[in-house]
């Protein structure tokens, strides 16, 4: 590894953030992790700047992908770590902070970085533009609306973001608690990093300067349960879509761009609908599905619930946060990706969870349906950096007053809003019940 002391840099990747043990997306973890990584095509060049937050549920992940592949197109590419799990979204009693959400915190030290030293890299400081996947466009989502933000970035792209996904929303469904924010309060998650500490064998009131000397693993081992932002509407908003629609709330910026996989649900079914007052919920409403989702029904009834509660945590999440933005006055673009990934008996089922972060790996494919996405994502991802015009499978159009236009990417087509309209409208339906 070698290490330049003017800028701090390193020729190699540095160690991921401390993971769940269960599913560590690395092998090499640290809390020594807070690296960023820079690609540059040009470093005498003044090219826009994209960066990218990963994924892996605020609880697993890392930034170390290969950015050359998207850097080659002609933007400077900058991925970067943030602490995961119960260390990066601890909210214990003693802290002083109102905002114990530290894995954003340090997305935002990250974007403080590069605004002073981009410069360096070939790379236009004015013209940043922030994306991710999952988790990551979560992230983008709150960047947005987040109070230290402010100015660090002009552009945004959130793909397959939940931030519509209120707390605990499959509960909500059929409890009706509510909120808009997919995140927990304050007090909530007090009480959570008190628990995490007795199911780590210390006791309820351990201070904060006991709990530094023990290893970390000892309290991201802990980790049970899903881990979201904690909302104390200052830092984090409970209405979010109200904050991006109010111009004194929301980060200005010029344009903003959403979208979700055709079968986002392809990971999520079988684990939601093991709850018994799950399965209840989609039986009484399952007429109202059964008819939206007719197609997967007939191959198979889990495809429905699949396909149905993927809709429901991204579909309707990119539809909400794209109607605000827009409504603020912002330039907004969604899409909808269809390349035929996911196939059974024959059939083409659709794009995954996930799929959108092939742009960053390095296996080559012999299918044309992954290489008609990865192309469409490419193009369009950095026409959207530049300014440019989009184009996909010809021209893809922003919203404009009354016209909500969805380019289908790796697939043929134009506007999929004839192919998710009814989709849409059940989503809505559910959500505007609980509201």
């Amino acid at each position: 590894m070698v290490f330049d002391e003017k800028l701090h840099l390193y020729s190699d990747f540095g160690s991921s953030c401390i993971a769940n043990k269960k599913k560590p997306f690395s092998s090499v973890l640290s809390e020594d992790c807070l690296y960023l990584n820079v690609w540059s095509p040009n470093l005498g060049g003044k090219l826009p700047v994209m960066v990218w937050i990963h994924g892996g549920g605020l609880s697993n992940g890392h930034g170390n992908v290969a950015g050359e592949l998207l850097a080659e197109k002609g933007v400077v590419v900058v991925s970067l770590n943030y602490i995961l799990g119960p260390l990066g979204f601890f909210a214990h009693p003693e802290l002083e902070t109102k905002d114990p959400n530290f894995g954003f915190q340090d997305q935002i030290s990250a974007l403080r970085w590069v605004a002073r030293n981009i410069k360096r890299f070939g790379a236009d400081p004015e013209r940043v533009t922030i994306f991710g996947n999952s988790a990551g466009a979560l992230s983008v989502d709150i960047l947005t609306t987040h109070p230290a933000a402010g100015g660090l970035f002009r552009r945004a792209i959130a793909q397959s973001s939940y931030i519509g996904w209120q707390r605990h929303f499959m509960q909500k469904l059929h409890d009706y608690t509510k909120t808009d924010f997919s995140g927990r309060e304050l007090g909530i998650a007090e009480d959570q990093a008190i628990s995490l500490m007795i199911g780590a064998g210390l006791e309820s009131g351990t201070s904060l300067g006991t709990l530094r000397q023990h290893d970390p693993t000892l309290f991201t081992n802990q980790q049970k349960l899903q881990i979201l932002p904690i909302v104390d509407d200052d830092a984090l908003k409970v209405d979010h879509f109200g904050c991006v629609r109010d111009e004194k709330c929301k980060n200005q910026i010029d344009a903003y761009m959403t979208g979700f996989t055709s079968f986002e649900g392809h990971w999520l079914s079988r684990r939601w609908l093991a709850e018994d007052k799950n399965q209840k919920w989609v039986l009484n409403n399952w007429e109202k599905i059964r008819a939206v989702y007719r197609d997967d029904v007939q191959k198979r009834v889990e495809l429905a619930h699949a396909r149905f509660i993927g809709d429901m945590m991204f579909l309707n999440s990119s539809h909400l946060s794209a109607v605000a933005n827009f409504q603020n006055g912002t330039k907004v673009y969604t899409y909808y990706a269809d390349a035929g990934i996911v196939f059974e008996n024959g059939d083409k089922i659709g794009t995954p969870h996930g799929a959108d972060s092939n742009i960053f790996w390095t296996q080559e494919y012999d299918d044309k349906n992954w290489d008609k996405l990865r192309k469409h994502y490419y193009e369009n991802l950095v026409n959207f950096a530049h300014g440019r015009d989009l184009v996909s499978n010809g021209h893809w159009k922003a919203w404009s007053d009354g016209a909500q236009y969805w380019q289908v990417l790796g697939d043929d087509g134009d506007n999929a809003m004839p192919v998710t309209r009814d989709r849409l409208r059940l989503t809505e339906y559910f959500y505007n019940r609980t509201h």
